[in-house]
């Protein structure tokens, strides 16, 4: 079934000329035009056998995809958080300082549903057609409907269009390699990786603070950067080898929480745990508030 319009509110509309409970894939034909969209606002080619996890920047689909979501439970007692505040303040000499603090408010509790993380592969069907692929099956009874329904708003997001695959014959193998963390190139601006993701939908006091640290991370010429993709989106991990036998892990996050956390040994099993996890079992190295006092907590790590 190919359908071309904004959002469905049925699974079903897609599973018209699929069997029941035979498997079958889900695309959508890419055209100049959202490749175009895609390049300009990630700089990233969909190319053929390219392997492609859409940032957060495109709709409500893709936000859920990458970052998951809250909800908020306004039944249970109101809970004490913070936002980040640029000021400009005059003194009495007329010289103006200016900075970020926190501002604490009062918000509704909220609770978190996990990211669905599809991914998507690019390939080639006839016709030299390019087809964008979510990576992996789907079998069509009701159990999957919650999935299929996803699955294909997504698409519609990126591409304004979705169809069903149901012969396997039609495709190439797909042996999709699923990662939770990539490496940026080294010497790459942090910064413009940063900026690629979703650093847009924050303020600018946010950003502030961002850049700087992140500038201030960079400059002391980490061994690796990694980039968080997954569920992970949002975070970045440096690493510095202060030794032979000793790296640290830095971790920071241009979207989530109000601290920098350091780990050494086995970082990427660290990162699978939630923050609770980590904190009630003391795991962390070092865990260092985002503060005016950050740098000099920070700087014996890196």
């Amino acid at each position: 079934m190919f359908i071309q319009q904004k959002r469905i509110l049925k699974a079903g509309k897609m599973l018209m000329d699929v069997k029941r409970n035979s498997d079958f894939f889900l695309g959508s034909v890419v055209d100049d035009q959202h490749s175009k969209i895609i390049k300009d606002r990630e700089d990233q080619n969909l190319d053929f056998d390219v392997e492609w996890f859409p940032a957060p920047l495109y709709g409500i689909m893709s936000r859920r995809n990458a970052d998951g979501e809250y909800i908020v439970e306004r039944a249970k007692p109101k809970v004490t958080d913070y936002r980040v505040h640029h000021y400009s303040l005059r003194d009495w000499g007329g010289h103006i300082h200016s900075g970020e603090c926190y501002i604490e408010f009062e918000r509704f509790q909220r609770s978190f549903i996990p990211p669905k993380e599809l991914k998507i592969r690019i390939i080639r069907v006839t016709g030299n057609k390019k087809i964008a692929l979510i990576d992996r099956s789907f079998v069509n009874n009701p159990q999957n409907y919650e999935d299929i329904l996803y699955a294909t708003n997504l698409l519609l997001e990126l591409f304004g269009n979705a169809t069903t695959m149901s012969s396997l014959q039609e495709l190439p193998s797909l042996s999709i390699k699923r990662v939770n963390w990539e490496i940026l190139p080294r010497g790459q601006k942090i910064w413009n990786a940063v900026k690629s993701g979703c650093v847009r939908t924050l303020s600018r006091s946010e950003q502030r603070l961002i850049k700087a640290r992140y500038g201030y991370l960079q400059k002391h010429n980490p061994t690796n950067v990694y980039c968080g993709i997954g569920g992970y989106t949002g975070y970045f991990v440096f690493e510095f080898q202060k030794s032979s036998d000793v790296v640290y892990y830095v971790f920071d996050s241009i979207l989530y929480g109000k601290a920098t956390y350091v780990f050494k040994g086995d970082w990427k099993k660290m990162s699978r745990l939630t923050k609770q996890q980590i904190l009630s079992k003391n795991l962390q190295t070092a865990r260092i508030i985002h503060n005016d006092g950050w740098a000099i907590k920070v700087k014996k790590y890196v």
